[in-house]
């Protein structure tokens, strides 16, 4: 979580200023693995950095360098300022991170594909299938994960508990990919044949009363892929080709007229939604490389969010806000996570798995 508080101010003995002038801020994330600046304000003035003592405990959960903490552990930590006679404190309350989970290539079994859960920084790594054929493209909500399988020959859903555990195959018609479950957890989108086109698909979470989106009938013709599921769960975004390049529209999950979102000459894919449903992430080759681009639902605005030049792609957004992508070529990528509100060079998630080529991230709701 980005924090920018303020701590309460103590004395440590009578002096000329009045402890309440006194003010800790703090800007960061109080999560393990993050990092936070402090500073203190005298009467809303920053003292100069020479004229501040800081101390954090415990140094098993924060380690400090000058104004800057490191939290390396979750618990309590309590961090004092001085200066002069005076002193003022503030405590914080260091979380676990967000976890995600995405797919990668299995160095150390039998070179498959697997489906794996990481936390943001890349601790608690664990594998959730068992490497029966390619695992990959997972969907993540209520505690349940939906993936392809590619076990037995053909693209197929399966279904495993976030916490790991028993596998189980999903009754969604064959050949079946790209799953997407609504915030909820209760539906599922996904890309199957229709009409003999990969087409947009909606079902129950487990798979059943499966059948196609319908739309107009360009929509119907037209290739879909990388569906994503609005906050309300009630309309999906999905990538079409039915206006000659790649594009991203919204449409009911149960079908009916489409709304495009992004037109124009360029690719447009991966969308993915914001937990509040303003803004819609999604990669775009329209400054000529692959970057990250954020919509503004309503206006139709659109910025970029990548630098430039980059190739950066498949977004999902954290629950605080902050988004994660794959970064890098197709055979050297790794996950990376931004900051919409604070942009900048991305945070390097790390997989502790060399040379992997991670890709699919999706955060845990």
């Amino acid at each position: 979580m980005l924090l920018a508080m303020a701590g309460t101010a103590a004395t440590a003995c009578d002096g000329p200023l009045a402890p309440a002038a006194f003010r800790i801020v703090t800007s960061g994330y109080a999560e393990r693995g993050g990092t936070m600046t402090v500073t203190l304000l005298d009467h809303g003035t920053v003292l100069a950095p020479a004229l501040v003592r800081w101390a954090a405990a415990p140094a098993s959960i924060a380690r400090l360098s000058g104004d800057t903490l490191r939290f390396i552990d979750t618990g309590a930590v309590a961090v004092t300022a001085h200066t002069g006679d005076t002193a003022a404190a503030v405590a914080l309350r260091i979380a676990a991170p967000p976890t995600v989970v995405f797919d990668l290539q299995d160095s150390t079994g039998n070179g498959n594909r697997e489906v794996y859960r990481v936390d943001l920084d890349g601790q608690d790594l664990q594998r959730l299938t068992p490497g029966a054929g390619d695992n990959v493209q997972p969907t993540v909500a209520a505690g349940t994960v939906v993936f392809t399988s590619f076990r037995d020959g053909a693209a197929d859903l399966w279904t495993v508990p976030l916490a790991g555990g028993t596998e189980r195959r999903l009754a969604a018609p064959m050949p079946a990919s790209q799953p997407a479950l609504s915030p909820d957890g209760r539906r599922l989108a996904f890309i199957a044949p229709s009409g003999g086109v990969d087409h947009l698909w909606s079902a129950a979470s487990d798979g059943s009363a499966a059948a196609p989106v319908s739309g107009s009938a360009s929509f119907a013709s037209a290739i879909q892929a990388s569906p994503a599921w609005s906050r309300a769960g009630d309309s999906v975004a999905v990538v079409t080709t039915q206006f000659g390049n790649a594009a991203i529209v919204v449409i009911a999950g149960g079908g009916g007229a489409e709304v495009p979102l992004t037109t124009g000459a360029s690719t447009d894919v991966d969308p993915a939604w914001s937990p509040d449903g303003h803004t819609l992430a999604f990669a775009s080759t329209r400054d000529g490389d692959l970057g990250l681009f954020l919509l503004t639902v309503g206006t139709g605005t659109v910025r970029r969010l990548s630098p430039s030049p980059s190739t950066h792609a498949q977004p999902a957004w954290l629950p605080d806000g902050r988004i994660v992508y794959v970064a890098g070529s197709a055979d050297s990528t790794r996950l990376e996570w931004i900051d919409p509100a604070h942009p900048g060079p991305g945070h390097v998630i790390p997989t502790l798995i060399a040379g992997t080529a991670p890709a699919h991230p999706r955060s845990v709701r």
